[in-house]
């Protein structure tokens, strides 16, 4: 949450493990200079939000761990408006070969 520009007035936080009781987190959603809204990832994840509703998608270590990552970009892409920017940062190369050739294409 510290890295976020001044330019942000809102951050809605998704996660299939809700973090609720880890003081560090709570400590910088408090000290945050923008609202922050928690959500909980859908069993089918499908992502609980219009279509178009956000500026930016952030993700941070995250589809290196979802079976279905073709599916959880569509969705992401869903709720981006029109012109809107999916950021990243994912760990180092996967071996599965299927991912590893989408990772290369995004690099």
């Amino acid at each position: 949450l510290p890295f976020y520009p001044p330019a942000v007035k809102r951050v809605v936080g998704l996660d299939p493990h809700p973090a609720d009781g880890l003081p560090a987190l709570e400590e910088r959603i408090r000290n945050a200079p923008f609202e922050v809204e928690r959500c909980a990832l859908r069993a089918d994840g499908a992502l609980p939000f219009d279509a178009g509703r956000f500026d930016s998608v952030v993700t941070t270590w995250t589809l290196c761990s979802i079976p279905d990552f073709q599916r959880a970009l569509a969705e992401m892409r869903r709720v981006l408006r029109p012109g809107g920017r999916y950021l990243f940062i994912e760990h180092g190369r996967s071996p599965a070969e299927g991912t590893a050739r989408w990772q290369d294409r995004v690099n």
